[in-house]
């Protein structure tokens, strides 16, 4: 099940603006390579069977569900990003290089041979859509259904269900019998195959490479990330509330300053290494 701590500071107000998603940063370029390096895993956890290589069924492990918040060296904080595969690990601190791109580069990079990729990418895609206005219950389900796509998806509609308890229909990502998202995530899951598309949005995919070329290749072992693109009216609220913050600074005298970080719930318990996150 879900659990969540409260009372988090939330700065400026800019948080309940977005609900979830904030704007991708401007100076991301899509084919442009990045140093990117892991924030904090959020607040919000739930048991989940991992698709990672030989985890045996029935292997449960309490994870963070929901957006992350990353920092790239240069252009900052890159805030509500969500990872896509969670076979893959990533650690509290660690640095990797990742390559901006859109939906149709990240699927054919990131699912290069598989026939379903891009339709993968497309149901991720339309996930996103539904980052606006949702609170952290709807923002872990979107987490744990775009990980159902990533490790399941085999064409059909029936091959994605996270109902551990329904052996015939599991595949290497489900939840534990009877957990209560269990239906919430379905219902998304079947929202996305039926209007799949290219939504928009932001990828980094780890790759091995200094710049997007001809050796620029997936390196494994690192998680994937996507950010949607927010609804118009959500950017205008956004544009709104930086006016209101750049007057307020004026009021006081005050211009630049560090930058504001969110703050992060103490590490739920794991079965897996505590600096370790799914």
């Amino acid at each position: 099940m879900l659990n969540r701590c409260h009372g988090i500071a939330v700065c400026a107000g800019l948080a309940a603006v977005l609900a979830g998603v904030g704007p991708a940063r401007a100076d991301l370029v899509v084919g442009s390579v990045i140093d990117v390096q892991f924030v904090n895993g959020g607040s919000t956890t739930d048991s989940v069977h991992l698709p990672t290589p030989g985890n045996p069924a029935g292997n449960f492990t309490t994870v963070y569900v929901g957006p992350y918040n990353l920092e790239a060296p240069t252009p900052g904080l890159l805030s509500s990003w969500m990872c896509f595969d969670a076979s893959q690990p990533v650690s509290s601190g660690q640095i990797w290089k990742a390559l901006v791109e859109d939906l149709n580069g990240a699927a054919a990079l990131y699912f290069h041979g598989d026939p379903n990729g891009l339709d993968k990418m497309k149901m991720i895609s339309w996930l996103g859509t539904q980052w606006n206005g949702a609170n952290a219950t709807m923002l872990a389900d979107i987490s744990m259904a775009v990980w159902e796509i990533t490790a399941d998806y085999t064409g059909t509609k029936g091959s994605l269900n996270v109902d551990g308890g329904n052996i015939g229909a599991r595949g290497s990502f489900y939840l534990q019998a009877g957990d209560p998202n269990i239906g919430p995530i379905n219902t998304l899951l079947g929202q996305a195959y039926d209007d799949r598309g290219d939504y928009g949005g932001l990828y980094l995919i780890p790759v091995t490479c200094d710049q997007n070329d001809a050796n620029c290749v997936v390196l494994n072992g690192i998680q994937p990330f996507f950010h949607p693109v927010p609804e118009p009216g959500a950017l205008a609220l956004l544009g709104l509330g930086l006016v209101g913050l750049y007057a307020a600074a004026r009021r006081t005298g005050t211009r630049g300053g560090s930058q504001a970080r969110p703050v992060a719930c103490p590490h739920a318990p794991r079965k897996t290494p505590a600096a370790l996150f799914p």
